[in-house]
């Protein structure tokens, strides 16, 4: 079987953990299907608990249920314990497990497992000891653990009760880890719990999406772990509600039979989803060998002029995105087949079923936007949904509008989010062999080594600085494209060309700037981000900017619309 998965693995030019990840995500959509033949509430939420840990165990090991059970519990016992506080409390609690926030109180038994899969060498056999120190009390405190590895390098992070490797250095060399889906988890635990603790408040207090997703009575136990691992949506989204996955399992609401009959077939929107799937990976492999993150950092590159180098650029944030259609549309497939992604019927006549509750991607949307300000609608949209409910409105004081510090506060949420792979606490890795190779790491608040390296050893730093910069850049985008609608706005409709012309300067700032700012998330690092930022002279930086800062001087006068309104 090992020899198989290789081959395999071989064939698609993937490392056999990868391919096993795949394997599983795409296991999710029979598994949803089946899902479809189980008859009561409770043994729907059984099944969906156990298929979501069995798929997670089958893809990460043992230790990843482990791994998922610490949110959940910290989330559910908020709830239990202090609901008046449970939202903001497993806000915190959820975020500060996600980046390894929290202080180590007593011994911990680490699980190496398969957090440990990295590319494989064959014949190398290394004796690794790990003296990790944990920051408590302003004391460090240190325990050994000795174990054989069959793969290199070493890349682990210091959570709270495992030691994991970071996500960003997994997928660069081959492996994969639980970070991905532990991140998707928390976002629904804190949705859970928000939403019950808005189930306190009075409904003139609420806006609408708090009045739909509330919930009034505490979830039980089962149907809380249902909701978490169902259809193994915790793999890559897509983020729901809780009081969807409810009324879904007990047949109520939209899901409830009507005199338009029983829920509508869901073959004809999977095969859709399924089909978008195939055309994206062909798409991505067929492009990925000739735009990539190698030939970013390639010579060639160098020797380029400014128009090709930007127009690389864009190539390989073209490219990049494909995967994520992918991976999204076959996560669209696998809820859509369950029928959680019914969403309603459209208005027309006849009335057709509405498929979009678990669509993550509009991918015609992304790529031929024209506003920056479109994006966030069209783009991981369930999680873009998610930070709209749960970060940007609430953010938003009663009678105030929104502005600027809600749209960086929102984006800043979400680069936090993404830099879960990140270490909080100081460690240092020893690896021993004839060479006495030595792997150092540090803390965020740390990056002075500790100890000497007696040959360069390339090693991932714990913060990721591209993730930082690229939700920055996207803050700088979506402001710069806020003045150009403005200016759009303001044009008399008896200026078609000039409106148009205004349409199209706004179509390409934000395919410029979208995909300038997407090298920042691919190659993570600071020193590669602001080099090839450097190497393009940073146009896409200046460009918002720029128009942020003609946009405070240049104010066109509102719509004459507007104004006939107000008269009205």
């Amino acid at each position: 079987m090992a020899l198989e998965m290789e081959s395999m693995a071989s064939a698609i030019g993937v490392s056999v953990p990868v391919l096993r990840f795949l394997l599983c995500f795409v296991a999710t959509i029979p598994v949803s299907f089946t899902h479809r033949f189980v008859q009561s509430p409770f043994g729907k939420h059984l099944y969906a608990a156990l298929s979501g840990a069995f798929l997670s165990y089958l893809s990460f090991g043992f230790s990843s249920n482990l791994l998922f059970l610490v949110p959940m519990l910290l989330g559910y016992l908020s709830m239990v314990l202090f609901r008046p506080y449970c939202g903001f409390l497993t806000f915190l609690l959820g975020f500060g497990y996600l980046i390894g926030w929290l202080n180590v109180t007593q011994e911990k038994t680490f699980e190496f497992g398969n957090y440990f899969v990295c590319e494989e060498k064959k014949g190398f056999n290394v004796q690794v000891e790990i003296r990790i120190y944990f920051l408590l009390e302003k004391k460090f405190y240190r325990e050994n653990a000795e174990f054989d590895l069959q793969c290199a390098p070493v890349c682990c992070v210091c959570g709270i009760c495992h030691v994991y490797y970071m996500s960003g250095d997994a997928w660069k060399e081959g492996g994969i880890d639980a970070t991905g889906a532990l991140m998707v988890l928390t976002l629904k635990v804190i949705s859970c719990a928000m939403s019950y603790n808005d189930g306190l408040l009075k409904e003139e207090e609420l806006r609408e999406a708090q009045k739909k997703n509330r919930l009034i009575e505490l979830p039980s136990f089962i149907e809380y772990v249902g909701f978490c691992l169902c259809c193994g949506s915790h793999f890559a989204g897509p983020v729901f509600e809780m009081k969807d996955y409810l009324e879904w399992t007990e047949r109520k609401g939209i899901w409830a039979p009507t005199e338009k009959g029983p829920a509508p077939s869901p073959f004809g929107a999977t095969i859709q989803a399924l089909l978008q799937a195939t055309v994206c990976m062909a798409l991505y492999l067929y492009l990925i060998p000739h735009f990539n993150i190698s030939g970013l950092n390639g010579p060639a590159y160098q020797e380029w002029g400014f128009w090709k180098r930007l127009s690389y650029q864009y190539m390989s944030g073209f490219t990049a995105r494909w995967k994520y259609y992918f991976i999204w549309s076959i996560s669209e497939a696998a809820v859509i087949i369950s029928g959680l992604g019914f969403s309603g019927w459209t208005d027309t006549s006849p009335s057709k079923p509405k498929w979009d509750r678990a669509k993550n991607v509009d991918v015609l949307g992304v790529e031929f936007a024209k506003s920056s300000v479109q994006l966030p609608l069209v783009w991981n949209i369930q999680v873009s949904t998610w930070l709209r409910h749960y970060v940007y409105d609430r953010l938003v004081q009663k009678g105030k509008k929104p502005g600027f510090f809600q749209l960086l506060a929102t984006q800043t949420t979400s680069a936090v989010w993404h830099l879960s792979c990140t270490a909080l606490l100081l460690y240092t890795v020893v690896a021993n062999r004839k060479d006495n190779l030595i792997f150092s790491y540090y803390s965020i608040f740390n990056f002075a080594s500790h100890c000497k390296l007696k040959r360069t050893v390339k090693t991932p730093k714990g913060l990721y600085p591209g993730y930082i910069i690229f939700f920055v850049q996207s803050a700088l985008m979506i402001a710069g494209s806020r003045v150009l609608y403005r200016w759009q706005q303001a044009i008399p409709s008896n200026m078609n060309v000039v409106k148009n012309l205004l349409v199209f300067i706004s179509f390409a700032y934000t395919v410029l700037v979208l995909n300038y700012s997407a090298v920042g998330f691919m190659v993570l690092t600071l020193q590669e981000t602001l080099a090839l930022y450097g190497s393009v002279y940073y146009i896409g930086t200046i460009a918002p900017i720029v128009l942020i800062l003609l946009g405070n001087m240049i104010k066109p006068a509102k719509p004459s619309r507007s104004k006939a309104r107000k008269e009205q």
